[in-house]
């Protein structure tokens, strides 16, 4: 099948329309059907529905089960084109929640500034929720993610890599070194969604409150209101990260906090064949820098 065929295709799909299509593919609109016609045929199946007399069309329920497919496709192509223009260098893409990307910066500074001579790798790093990563690795999108939320697949492979303690911060005002939470006011509290663990723990300890300060969704947001006596129990990890924007945050261990946060390590059961050899690398690496810091499970 000619790659043309599939690049018409998703290009027409990108567009949804035969002359924006037609016209960023640099070719006709009769020629563009007649591409579309070409792949329909090879398939034996009718991928989108033409309607007489007007330019508008609709993916068919096989034109739309093709997509994922034609998009592999066209990627299995543009790395093929490039093989043999970069085999010194290799690109790992990791993913990683916002959190855990804190905690991980030093380890992928070293692969930017160190130089590793024979291993030379250059990363493409990614912040997504674990969701997205647990997809954009099992799409082959992602080669490393990080998450706290591992899910059921025959196609992922996942490995619990460090654990963490919570802790509280915020605007607290007290020479305390440990402060149980439940005595603090809850109208001051920034909830946010460390982990299902957490959740569960949160629920049972503090119980399910509307009345709080606000919810936020990342370390980013929950920054913002740690002031005024706001405060929010977060993962080791995240702390460096706000304190850098708010030197003046307290830190506080919890007299019953919650369970220690577990990282994991996703991965593809069946990684791309080229960077194979780079992976087992950036293991080694992450392996390393774990054990220095102490962030072993």
């Amino acid at each position: 099948m000619e790659i043309e065929l599939i690049t018409a295709f998703c290009k027409l799909v990108e567009c949804r329309s035969f002359t924006k299509a037609a016209e960023q593919l640099n070719i006709s609109q009769s020629a563009l059907s007649h591409r579309i016609n070409r792949l329909e045929k090879e398939l034996d199946a009718r991928l989108i529905t033409r309607y007489r007399g007007c330019r508008d069309f609709d993916l068919t329920r096989v034109g739309i089960n093709f997509i994922p497919l034609a998009e592999k496709w066209l990627a299995l192509e543009k790395d093929t084109l490039s093989f043999n223009k970069v085999q010194d260098i290799c690109t790992l893409k990791v993913a990683s929640i916002e959190t855990i990307s804190f905690a991980l910066t030093d380890l992928y500074k070293q692969f930017v500034f160190d130089d590793f001579s024979e291993n030379r790798i250059n990363l493409e790093v990614h912040v997504f929720s674990s969701p997205q990563i647990n997809d954009e690795v099992e799409n082959h999108n992602i080669d490393f993610g990080f998450i706290v939320r591992p899910r059921m697949s025959k196609n992922l492979r996942f490995e619990a890599v460090f654990k963490e303690k919570h802790y509280l911060v915020g605007d607290l005002g007290t020479d305390k070194s440990t402060i149980d939470v439940a005595t603090l006011d809850p109208k001051k509290e920034i909830i946010t969604d460390w982990s299902d663990d957490y959740l569960t723990w949160h629920d049972y300890y503090l119980g399910r409150r509307t009345d709080n300060l606000i919810v936020a969704d990342t370390a980013s947001t929950a920054v913002n209101f740690l002031v005024n006596g706001g405060w929010a129990i977060v993962p080791r990890s995240a702390i460096d990260f706000l304190m850098y924007r708010n030197d003046r945050l307290d830190v506080k261990e919890l007299k019953e906090g919650p369970p220690d946060r577990i990282c994991y390590k996703v991965t593809n059961r069946v990684p791309r064949s080229r960077i194979e050899k780079d992976i087992n690398y950036f293991e080694e690496r992450l392996r390393q820098y774990l054990a220095d810091r102490d962030m072993y499970l």
